[in-house]
């Protein structure tokens, strides 16, 4: 097994796949052709049978959240896309919130009192965050 292959000494703890339970190994990015710009990922060891991945933290090597097949990663994005319409701000256009306003109206929203990582939202809480955020925006008339 290469460097790539084996687990960050730093990240002792075996990363698992929630699909079929099996080992994930760290590995270059470049392993995934769609992955290129990611440096590191955990990559489920039955890939592309089993189509799950997470992306690692660049120092740590820890997994910036739980591995997700190619249904929630597209998911996990499109989350992210809608929330970051809330506080970013587009020609023309003032954002709804700050940053941090954004991020306590989605713990509203989720009924958490904690920070919502979309690293580790399943599809259920991807669904609510795009229709909560495009409600919002909807509402504030802030276009698409």
């Amino acid at each position: 097994m290469d460097d790539n292959q084996q687990r960050s000494k730093k990240h002792k703890k075996p990363v698992l796949c929630p699909y079929c339970g099996a080992q994930a190994l760290l590995r270059k990015g470049s392993f995934l052709l769609e992955q290129v710009n990611e440096k590191h990922l955990y990559v489920c060891v039955r890939y592309p049978e089993c189509d799950a991945y997470v992306t690692a933290h660049e120092s740590s090597k820890k997994p910036l959240g739980v591995l997700a097949n190619g249904v929630l990663r597209k998911k996990r994005i499109l989350a992210q896309q809608e929330t970051d319409r809330l506080w970013k701000r587009r020609k023309g256009r003032a954002p709804v919130f700050t940053r941090k306003q954004a991020n306590n109206w989605l713990a509203d929203k989720l009924n958490t009192a904690n920070h919502v990582y979309l690293g580790s939202a399943g599809e259920g809480i991807c669904d609510l965050i795009i229709k909560e955020a495009r409600l919002l925006c909807t509402k504030t008339k802030q276009p698409y």
